[in-house]
């Protein structure tokens, strides 16, 4: 099936135009997915995380359908590795997710924080490993300072109930983060952006589906939750923006910039969403975690002005 539609690069851009497009969409992607943390706390006031996923993407991958059968998007995959295609899609959003949810849910979320905190370094190893990139002394500067800033913003109690399977599964998190945004940056050439989100939701769609079938089965979710405006209202968010415009403007934005820049940019979302809970939520807010926020916007600032 090709369908034609807007998922198109610009064909004359100048290298710094598209480096600049590429910074923007990336750190629109991370405002974005700060935010969705705020939603999905609602959303589990109503549900659990299974069904919330799976209600999320889901009707993200339809709504996605919708766009590609009106020509808003452009899918072409005749001819082309989709196992390849598979294989990121496995590993993001699939494994990260399920890494990232359930390795809070073993430790706690200062040291879950402080373990995704070292994805801007873990990001520049890989990419240079897989992709032998050229990482110049400006990328590696501002990777450090993205991992202290993030861990200043993440400190915390670590508490008691920190577990070795926690720790693995954040680590988890951490590799298939990393070995998306290579592999993705490793296929831009071959694979749009439109493409690449299709075939994230729809695996996203099926692995979570299977995920939250027992609760459906078992009774657990009740109808009375289900018609909760509050609860489609972050549905909605997270469906539209958290999914599907954040997906495509991160596979967009890696034609243009690093892995590495990738990474720093993908600071911003642990700062938007202590913003986000303090002038919502009212959550207090440490002179510790000023610093973090100053550290990383930064080191973003940095990770723009680099090759």
């Amino acid at each position: 099936m090709k369908i034609t539609g807007i998922d198109r690069a610009p064909a004359v851009a100048a290298p710094s135009d598209r480096k600049a497009l590429g910074l923007l969409e990336s750190g629109g992607a991370s405002l974005i997915f700060g935010f969705s943390y705020l939603f999905c706390s609602v959303g589990f006031r109503y549900v659990s995380p299974n069904v919330l996923l799976c209600l999320r993407f889901v009707l993200a991958f339809l709504v996605f359908c919708v766009l590609a059968l009106f020509r808003v998007v452009r899918i072409s995959l005749r001819g082309k590795p989709v196992g390849k295609l598979f294989l990121i899609g496995l590993l993001y959003p699939v494994l990260g997710f399920i890494c990232d949810n359930y390795g809070t849910y073993y430790s706690s979320s200062a040291f879950a924080g402080s373990i995704v905190a070292i994805t801007p370094v873990v990001m520049m190893v890989t990419s240079v490993l897989l992709l032998h990139s050229r990482i110049d002394r400006r990328q590696v500067l501002c990777a450090v300072t993205a991992v202290l800033g993030a861990l200043l913003l993440s400190f915390g109690d670590f508490g008691s109930q920190v577990s070795m399977k926690g720790l693995l599964l954040m680590i988890g998190a951490v590799l298939t983060n990393a070995l998306f945004t290579v592999l993705s940056k490793k296929y831009a050439a071959i694979f749009t952006a439109a493409e690449k989100t299709f075939v994230q939701l729809a695996m996203a769609a099926v692995f979570f589906t299977a995920m939250a079938l027992p609760s459906f089965f078992r009774g657990e979710v009740e109808v009375q939750s289900l018609a909760q405006p509050q609860l489609w209202l972050s549905v909605v968010y997270l469906v539209v923006l958290a999914s599907i415009a954040s997906f495509f403007l991160l596979n967009s934005s890696i034609r243009y910039i690093t892995p590495t820049q990738s990474a720093i940019m993908s600071s911003l979302v642990p700062v938007t969403s202590v913003t986000a809970g303090v002038f919502i939520l009212h959550d207090s807010f440490s002179l510790m975690q000023l610093l973090g926020v100053t550290i990383i916007i930064l080191s973003v600032y940095g990770a723009s002005r680099s090759e």
